[in-house]
């Protein structure tokens, strides 16, 4: 392994760069999360500023970075999760902002196992076994494209309610180190090229051929195809535009729908006849999916009776249908882009740990906990509430996170995904024959607070 001369960084605060957060939020409300800082590493005479965006480029292949990040008692406290994911900027002039490997996932079971968490990012198989052996995470980028490539690191670090303030940590230690010599010989055996990486990630799963999924599916069609004869404002979930998008060609072929998923579905447009620009991904998390309304305004939903409004969100457990293996639904305020109180739904199974053998598929455990289908009911009393505290305007998105029937695929299938009613509460017949019918369909009632 060639010498490296090292450079210490230091990380930058994009949490508080505006043009950083208008890009996300503008675009893609998903990563507008407020109770989320977004870090990236700054190394002097190397990072260059682009869009007040620190981006970098590997001159050589041999070329990595390592972070050791020490965490106190109050970090712990504050905070519930921290990922880590490399990110190819731009290629050939062309903006992505796409993901190359697995986000680097720490949830809150795991930080609290930790008190030291490292990683290393590199293209080079060699200098990842070194470091495996120090007990770093590794973060690979694919050898091919680091010529022409501008990178970019983000660490997202998830904040507890409790914290009110800065991100609280003892230090966050990074260095640049550069290799010494040409690589010019190198042999690219020994190095992690976009093939190596693809398989490393969740496998593709075949056609969905189960016959227990394909009843749960069936059962939800039906539920969907009974709730939405009852009611007659309706809001439909779309996908993300940095996820999933329509690529016009011309009359032949037909459009073709992508799953946006990483740098490497990204990149193949390009391979298509004719051929698709590449797609700003803005940020993306490897191998997830977002689903999102339009802004519904809850002061402008008519109430033509005299009774009571209710709004509905219906979902499937996305594990159960196959789509993914794990999903939840948040509500947002689309001005502050916070998620309003009692906006989270859990609609299948949490991902496990980084250190669990199966990672990222969840336990049969934590699966069994989750029914595969449900609807949350919303007291629009409550609703009312929330909107004359300022969020009138509501945003619903689901999140598929690995969704390994379409990871790396060309064609991308429908997947069955939230819908939202309003209208006056279900009748007793109506929940009984629901709950008869469907056993496994959970009703979940948001009321107004006492």
């Amino acid at each position: 392994m060639s010498p490296h001369t090292k450079t210490i960084g230091y990380m930058v605060d994009l949490t508080r760069v505006m043009s950083f957060i208008s890009m996300i939020r503008d675009i893609d409300s998903y990563g507008a999360n407020v109770s989320v800082n977004y870090l990236a590493p700054f190394y002097k005479g190397i990072t260059n500023m682009y869009n007040n965006i620190p981006i970098f480029k590997f001159e050589n292949k041999n070329d990595y970075l390592t972070f050791k990040i020490t965490l106190n008692e109050k970090w712990l406290e504050t905070h519930n999760l921290l990922i880590f994911t490399p990110y190819i900027y731009n290629i050939i002039g062309k903006t992505v902002f796409a993901s190359t490997d697995n986000n680097i996932f720490i949830n809150k079971s795991l930080l609290n196992k930790k008190n030291e968490i490292k990683i290393c990012v590199t293209a080079s198989e060699e200098i990842a076994k070194k470091y495996l052996k120090k007990k770093y995470y590794i973060s690979k980028l694919p050898v091919e494209y680091l010529n022409g490539s501008q990178l970019n690191i983000l660490m997202r670090m998830g904040k507890t309610e409790k914290d009110a303030g800065e991100p609280v940590f003892t230090y966050i230690e990074t260095t640049f180190h550069s290799a010494k010599h040409s690589d010019k010989h190198c042999d690219d055996h020994k190095y992690f090229t976009s093939k190596k990486i693809i398989k490393s990630l969740p496998q593709v799963l075949p056609p969905i051929t189960n016959a227990n999924t394909v009843n749960v599916i069936t059962n939800f069609v039906n539920i969907k195809a009974y709730i939405t004869s009852l009611f007659s404002t309706i809001y439909l979930a779309y996908p993300y535009l940095s996820n999933y998008t329509t690529l016009l060609g011309t009359a032949t072929p037909a459009p073709v729908n992508f799953a946006l998923t990483d740098f490497y579905v990204d990149f193949n447009l390009q391979k298509l006849t004719p051929p698709r620009n590449l797609i700003n991904m803005q940020a993306n998390n490897t191998g997830e999916n977002y689903f999102m309304t339009n802004p519904i305004s809850v002061a402008t939903i008519n109430n033509e009776s005299n009774e009571p409004l209710y709004l509905y969100i219906l979902y499937i457990n996305q594990n159960s249908s196959g789509a993914s293996l794990a999903s939840d639904i948040q509500i947002y305020n689309s001005t502050t882009h916070n998620e309003i109180v009692h906006g989270h739904i859990r609609t299948g199974p949490f991902l496990p740990p980084m250190d669990y053998v199966n990672y990222p598929y969840p336990t049969e455990e934590e699966i069994a906990k989750y029914s595969d289908y449900g609807l949350y009911v919303y007291d629009m009393r409550y609703l009312n509430i929330v909107a004359n505290d300022g969020a009138d305007n509501l945003i619903f998105v689901e999140r598929c996170a690995y969704n390994p029937t379409n990871l790396n695929q060309t064609i991308y299938s429908d997947i069955n995904v939230i819908t939202i009613y309003v209208g006056t509460a279900l009748t007793s017949e109506q929940l009984t024959y629901l709950q008869t019918t469907y056993p496994n369909l959970t009703i979940t009632n948001v009321n107004v607070p006492e």
